[in-house]
């Protein structure tokens, strides 16, 4: 669900438009994953809408996908690392359909702010994102069945 970019609008509230593009090298293999992504994130009173092309590596033996900002009209550093963890070898029976998803942000905006109002944003969107990932995992696990 969180590599599905060209889908991430369609379930993620706080996205507007998302659409992943495959850079080719000479022999028309894909070098690189990169994103478009435009997003709109509101705390108390203040909005910020970004639009950020970022670079998306995944390793999904590993269970792990960073997202590393190329460009961004709002922010001058976005880091981000999703890990999934399936649960211990003792949960066997429910390893198909839950995981734990660990998430760690980087990020630091163009234009100075105060700091409480950085951290609300960045922790009501997770919050949100988190919620809606679980909410589409659940829909997508119940139409496979």
């Amino acid at each position: 669900v969180i590599a599905d970019f060209d889908n991430l609008a369609r379930f993620m509230s706080e996205m507007r438009t998302s659409r992943k593009e495959e850079i080719l090298d000479e022999a028309g293999k894909v070098a690189e994953i990169q994103a478009y992504i435009e997003e709109t994130h509101t705390f108390l009173f203040f909005t910020l809408v970004s639009h950020m092309r970022a670079r998306i590596d995944g390793d999904t033996g590993a269970g792990k996908l960073r997202v590393s900002m190329i460009t961004c009209d709002t922010l001058k550093m976005y880091k981000a690392l999703w890990t999934i963890t399936p649960p211990p070898s003792v949960a066997v029976k429910k390893a198909k359909t839950s995981c734990r998803l660990d998430f760690e942000l980087r990020v630091a905006p163009k234009v100075p702010a105060p700091a409480f109002i950085l951290d609300g944003l960045s922790k009501e969107s997770t919050m949100v994102a988190l919620r809606e990932i679980r909410e589409e995992c659940g829909r997508r696990v119940s139409r496979s069945n």
